[in-house]
């Protein structure tokens, strides 16, 4: 769902202008209002807040399927918007593979408390389910090691090197890839072209930079796109 409700609401609105269908348009408007009403609640929490959120989602989804009867291009989009994994995993080749990072603020069945914690999902093409790796409490990654990686892109001795050719392992970029990318290569198994979406720090790190012990780089020992969900693989 990463990035989905603002890449589908503009898809979505460029698509309806463009029919001319002022009615159709007025339907995308009140259909952005209801999810954004949504997401509003969701993150401030009032009294009886999950009562309301259902009740504004019925209201989105009516919406929904009236902008589905008249606009056809929409119903494309839906389904893209309800893809399950296995749909993801169908569009992997042979030593394919998807990697979805995921961040999330922990709930400990009563309320929601002040960690977070960063996982991976692994899709390969012949996996039964998605592998759920868990690289750990979300201070861990984004104290230290994050630190040092910003301390050091921006040290002039940085600038001044190759990151992408040299054989010198430094200790942020080698920390880094401990915590990040070590953890996946088991369930990565052979896979050698990896599809991945990153989330919350992640985002700010040139991933296939990260540096094993050996000094190479994740980008040197496999073919490393990055994607905004795994979703855009279909």
């Amino acid at each position: 769902e990463k990035g989905l409700v603002g890449s589908s609401i503009a898809t979505l609105r460029a698509r309806v202008v463009a029919t001319g269908d002022a009615q159709a348009v007025q339907l995308v408007g009140a259909l952005t209002a209801k999810k954004n009403e949504s997401a509003r609640l969701a993150t401030s929490r009032p009294d009886g807040w999950r009562e309301l959120r259902t009740h504004v989602d019925e209201e989105a989804n009516e919406l929904d399927q009236q902008l589905a009867r008249r606009v056809s291009s929409f119903a494309e989009q839906r389904n893209l918007a309800r893809a399950k994994w296995q749909d993801v995993q169908k569009a992997l080749a042979p030593r394919d593979a998807a990697v979805e990072f995921v961040k999330f603020q922990f709930y400990d069945g009563r309320k929601f408390t002040d960690k977070a914690y960063y996982v991976a999902l692994v899709i390969l093409p012949g996996s039964q389910r998605p592998a759920l790796v868990q690289l750990g409490e979300a201070q861990r990654i984004e104290g230290e090691p994050f630190s040092a990686y910003r301390a050091e892109v921006g040290s002039r001795s940085l600038i001044q090197g190759s990151p992408t050719t040299t054989r010198t392992t430094t200790a942020p970029w080698r920390s880094l890839y401990d915590h990040v990318w070590k953890p996946l290569e088991a369930p990565l198994g052979d896979a050698r072209r990896i599809y991945v979406s990153l989330d919350g720090v992640l985002n700010e790190i040139p991933i296939g930079a990260l540096q094993a012990a050996d000094g190479h780089r994740v980008m040197e020992l496999y073919d490393v796109r990055v994607i905004s969900s795994t979703v855009d693989l279909l």
